[in-house]
């Protein structure tokens, strides 16, 4: 009867402390932390400010670009369309912290191009699903503005 009692206390004084050890694992440490942060939105505003950062020079400028329903235009510095299109690869290949962006080129029709980028939020991060500058799909989750490129001096690409 005395072991039994022994064993007993052991086993009570175990689960206790695994308990303990339980609760105390959850615990935020420190209490700046969240246990589940909140992802942070991504606005229109936000996307279009770095939209307007991207600048080649002599050949593009997106400074001015102001999106709406998901759609912009914009006139190249450049009526070369092989060098405007490496030029636009090699800016838009960098990924951002918060974002991805997915370049793809329309056929030359005359004069001009249509570029179609598609941003997707990275881990951390949601775009505003309540955007009208960039047109949002909900299934996805991606964001997309369609920029319809014109030829310096309103030529022919070449």
């Amino acid at each position: 009867m005395k072991h039994t009692k022994n064993i007993l206390k052991s086993l009570l004084i175990t689960v206790m402390a695994l308990s303990l050890l339980a609760v105390s694992c959850k615990k935020d440490e420190g209490g700046s932390k969240p246990t589940d942060p909140t992802p942070t939105t991504i606005t229109a505003s936000d996307l279009t400010r770095v939209l307007n950062d991207i600048v080649i020079t002599g050949s593009i400028s997106f400074a001015n670009v102001t999106p709406a329903s998901g759609t912009a235009t914009v006139t190249a510095e450049t009526d070369t369309y092989d060098t405007l299109k490496a030029g636009l690869d090699g800016v838009l290949a960098i990924e951002q912290e918060q974002v991805t962006v997915k370049a793809s080129y329309g056929a030359k029709n005359g004069k001009t191009f249509d570029l179609t980028l598609t941003i997707t939020a990275k881990a951390g991060y949601v775009l505003d699903d309540k955007m009208t500058e960039y047109t949002y799909n909900t299934s996805n989750k991606t964001a997309q503005l369609i920029i319809t490129i014109t030829a310096a001096n309103n030529q022919d690409w070449k």
